[in-house]
């Protein structure tokens, strides 16, 4: 399974070897949800074309990964959003994704805030729009969110990878 760490600065890809120690499969890159925020969805709630550019951002950041990160349908492990995703499925297929991303649309776009409120953050929508342009470009089939949150791989890995 490929473990996607979502950290403050950027995201990066692990896998397990046969020990079980994590392997670093791509570097840190310099895509994070507070960065999206800092640069296309500084709206609250962030507007279709906020959304638009923060997809084409997080695009640019993945597209080059293909060679490294390949999910062939495989599940994806998220670690690191749970703590800001307490309202995702801990087991999320791509329809679920493209429903709630439909759904942040939706708000951005003049739906009362009041039927999605979590939808109207814009980190949470950064969030989704990571998960969701990672899953569909890397072609992963679903992504499970680590319930552990920060104790999860982020933690373990945060003195060993910087």
């Amino acid at each position: 399974m490929i473990t996607l760490v979502l950290r403050p600065h950027g995201l990066q890809f692990f896998s397990m070897d046969a020990a079980q120690a994590p392997v670093a499969l791509t570097g840190i890159v310099p895509m994070s949800a507070s960065a999206l925020v800092q640069s296309a969805l500084r709206q609250s709630p962030p507007t279709a074309a906020g959304i638009e550019a923060a997809i084409e951002q997080v695009e640019e950041a993945v597209m080059p990964l293909h060679a490294q990160v390949q999910g062939a349908g495989a599940e994806l492990r998220v670690d690191g959003a749970q703590p800001l995703l307490p309202w995702l499925p801990s087991h999320a297929n791509l329809d679920v994704l493209e429903a709630l991303f439909h759904r942040a649309v939706a708000v951005a776009s003049g739906r009362p805030v009041a039927a999605d409120p979590a939808l109207a953050d814009a980190e949470t929508v950064a969030l989704l729009v990571i998960l969701r342009e990672v899953a569909h470009h890397l072609h992963f089939g679903a992504v499970d969110v680590d319930q552990a949150g920060t104790a999860g791989l982020a933690s373990i890995l945060s003195s060993t990878f910087r």
